[in-house]
Order: C-alpha cells, then sequence, then structure tokens
C-alpha cells in the first residue's frame, strides 16, 4: 500500500511545504546527527518556525 505522503519530496509548483513533508525529508538525517528522537525534534521544530516565517 502507498502513502499519499510519499509520493513527493518537495512540490513542484513552489508551494511550502507540509509538515509532514519537512519531517520526512530531515528526520533520518537528524535522528543520525542529534542521537536522540528529542533532540532531532527540537531542531526540526527551530528549523520549521524559520521556514514558515519566509
Amino acid at each position: 500500500m502507498k502513502r499519499y505522503w510519499a509520493k513527493k519530496k518537495r512540490s513542484k509548483s513552489g508551494k511550502k511545504l507540509t509538515w509532514g513533508q519537512f519531517l520526512k525529508n530531515k528526520m533520518s538525517k537528524y535522528m543520525k546527527s542529534e542521537g536522540s528522537h528529542k533532540g532531532a525534534m527540537k531542531r526540526l521544530s527551530r528549523e520549521w518556525k524559520a521556514y514558515n516565517k519566509k
């Protein structure tokens, strides 16, 4: 079964990413670098807030 959010990594029309897309694109890399889920989520949260200000 395919997941609907797994089809696109980025919006081709130039629209902003949703939280789910943003999370999917970065979570694995941040889990490895931060070493924990809590650290990765804090970093993602900071970056998401900055991303939404654009």
